[in-house]
């Protein structure tokens, strides 16, 4: 048995034919290609000074509602929507989850506080 890979980047049908020496068979699938994407403002560390607010930005392909953001622990303005403000006093480990057309999308950062002087 052979493998073969690809990454389409339009939708439509993929056609397979086999030849072996029992004959031969031939199939077809369709494939989606979606268009899902999540753009964040920030780097994947970020620093501040300590005290200082961070506002994040999400760029999503669609609809808001499927947007989360992380950790809930009180340290964000909320945790869904396209626009949060960190308000952390200690460096984190942040995220943001985009849900849509059956993707799962997670984009991992971290805000690093240094103090000012």
């Amino acid at each position: 048995m052979r493998t073969v890979s690809f990454e389409p980047t339009v939708s439509g049908y993929v056609y397979v034919n086999s030849r072996t020496e029992n004959g031969q068979s031939s199939d077809s699938v369709y494939i989606n290609v979606l268009n899902v994407f999540l753009n964040l403002n920030v780097q994947d560390t970020t620093y501040l000074c300590l005290g200082d607010s961070l506002q994040l930005t999400a760029s999503i392909s669609g609809d808001a509602s499927g947007l989360t953001w992380g950790p809930d622990d009180g340290t964000l303005s909320a945790t869904t929507g396209t626009s949060v403000t960190s308000y952390a006093d200690y460096g984190n480990q942040y995220y943001a989850t985009y849900i849509s057309q059956g993707c799962t999308l997670t984009n991992f950062f971290f805000i690093r506080w240094i103090r000012s002087h």
